[in-house]
């Protein structure tokens, strides 16, 4: 189905997450996955645009604040190394 294959593409091509363990976290459910991974590409452009934002004023606690939100969004979705990034940038 296409989900699936738009699943394994972002897991292969990029290794921006850790599919498999993205999928057991949603039951095995592909279709769950690809929801989750749709709303965090949603909700990922913003908390980019927040921190850039953030940082270009020097609102360190914003940055901070921002970064800690995509922080545990990137963990949600086993998406470890952002994970690991925004710890950094936090």
């Amino acid at each position: 189905n296409g989900k699936t294959r738009a699943m394994t593409a972002i897991h292969y091509e990029t290794n921006v997450l850790d599919l498999w363990e993205l999928l057991n976290r949603c039951m095995g459910k592909p279709e769950l996955a690809a929801r989750v991974i749709q709303r965090f590409q949603k909700q990922l452009q913003g908390d980019l645009e927040k921190i850039a934002a953030a940082l270009n004023s020097g609102n360190v606690e914003a940055a901070r604040e921002s970064a800690h939100r995509l922080k545990g969004a990137a963990a949600n979705v086993a998406a470890h190394g952002l994970q690991e990034q925004a710890h950094a940038l936090e």
